[in-house]
């Protein structure tokens, strides 16, 4: 399957920056940060281009969550900047073609401050007719 290709490289690329997991569904503890979910949320699909074969635009969530009591929004900016770093690197093998949607960050004070980042991909790449 072409779909869990993209998400296994996905991970594969950034999985030295924190511990990562694919499709993280408990709430993690602040023992565990910092770590990156990433997930394959949505997959528009074009069959009527072509007779033998699918277009896929899938996209994929990254999510980085990171705690401490000296946390900032620059803290949080340089890690999105080392994730996508090292996506860019790797896009040739994630998928035929990548794209970036967007990226978030949030802060919020507890205990500690805790910081998200979510960065949004959009991939394009080509399956059998009936494949994902």
């Amino acid at each position: 399957m072409r779909r869990e290709e993209v998400i296994q490289n996905i991970v594969s690329a950034v999985k030295d920056i924190a511990s990562t997991y694919e499709w993280r569904v408990t709430p993690p503890e602040i023992s565990e940060l910092p770590l990156i979910i990433v997930r394959d949320t949505e997959d528009n699909i074009d069959s009527e281009k072509r007779s033998y074969s699918s277009e896929h635009e899938l996209k994929i969530e990254i999510e980085y969550i990171e705690a401490g009591k000296e946390l900032t929004v620059s803290d949080l900016r340089e890690k999105l900047n080392e994730i996508l770093q090292k996506i860019g690197e790797n896009e040739a093998q994630i998928s035929d073609y990548l794209a970036l949607e967007s990226v978030e960050i949030d802060l919020e004070q507890k205990e500690f401050i805790i910081g998200r980042g979510m960065i949004e991909l959009k991939a394009t790449y080509l399956t059998e007719k009936w494949g994902i």
